[in-house]
């Protein structure tokens, strides 16, 4: 999975959404692009989104159909399932991701609830109920550009997910979207999910050239280190003794990786 690319706001979003909503931090694009700020939304049930005025004495309506997307920082309901999942109360936390989604579907954090609520089901083992949560994302319209990276998460996790259910051609064309993104990690780990599908094929001298190659194309990812090791194994298995230089590259540039000392033993 992609950590560094998925989970910082898990870590870290929540730290600053008090201040956040205190300096007119939520937002509101107009069918026209007209970009509306203000200190509050809220959504009603029929799609209509409410907001406070600039100065904050008007509540202002818009209809449904005269904006594009609206979004506001982080809700603290929200905080509250990254709280549970961070301690691995995974059924509380798939909850109230459940809860927040619907709740907030209209205000830019629908697709990370759908995402996480995933996330916490495959800790459970639904990893079946998972997939059909991930599933409903697949043809999403996406109306707001900076979730694309939030969305191509979601991607990665059903990739793998169906690469799990030997669903390897529906799982590549996943993949080949996330080989057009400019996230180093997504396109890193899109290599790498290809390079399972290979080896799961029995493609067993493919797949070891192909994590090779993520490890020239990508030198500074933090799993450079696991592409080399999963090369070793292969080569290894195939009595290459070319497993030899790789063990050695491992080796001379971590040595201090859980990878590097599995190679040790």
């Amino acid at each position: 999975m992609v950590k560094i690319a998925c989970f910082l706001t898990v870590l870290f979003g929540s730290v600053f959404t008090l201040a956040l909503f205190a300096d007119n931090d939520c937002r509101i694009v107009t069918s026209d692009a007209r970009e509306i700020k203000t200190s509050s939304v809220t959504a009603r049930s029929n799609g209509d989104l409410e907001y406070l005025s600039e100065d904050g004495k008007l509540k202002i309506r818009i209809a449904k159909g005269r904006y594009r997307y609206a979004w506001i920082p982080k809700p603290v309901l929200i905080t509250e399932a990254d709280a549970k999942f961070k301690e691995g109360q995974w059924k509380a936390s798939a909850e109230l991701y459940q809860k927040a989604g619907e709740e907030y579907k209209l205000l830019g954090w629908d697709i990370y609830c759908m995402r996480m609520e995933a996330e916490s089901l495959v800790r459970q083992g639904e990893k079946k109920e998972a997939v059909k949560k991930l599933e409903t994302l697949r043809n999403s319209r996406l109306q707001n550009p900076e979730l694309l990276t939030e969305l191509l998460c979601a991607t990665d996790l059903l990739a793998e997910l169906l690469i799990e259910q030997k669903k390897y051609t529906e799982a590549t064309a996943l993949l080949d979207k996330l080989l057009k993104s400019d996230n180093p990690e997504l396109v890193f780990s899109a290599f790498f999910k290809k390079a399972l599908i290979l080896q799961d094929k029995g493609k067993f001298r493919d797949a070891a050239l192909t994590f090779y190659q993520i490890a020239l194309l990508f030198p500074k990812s933090p799993r450079r280190a696991e592409a080399l090791y999963k090369c070793w194994g292969l080569l290894s298995d195939l009595k290459d003794p070319s497993a030899d230089k790789i063990a050695d590259l491992l080796k001379k540039e971590y040595p201090e990786d859980a990878f590097t000392r599995q190679l040790l033993r």
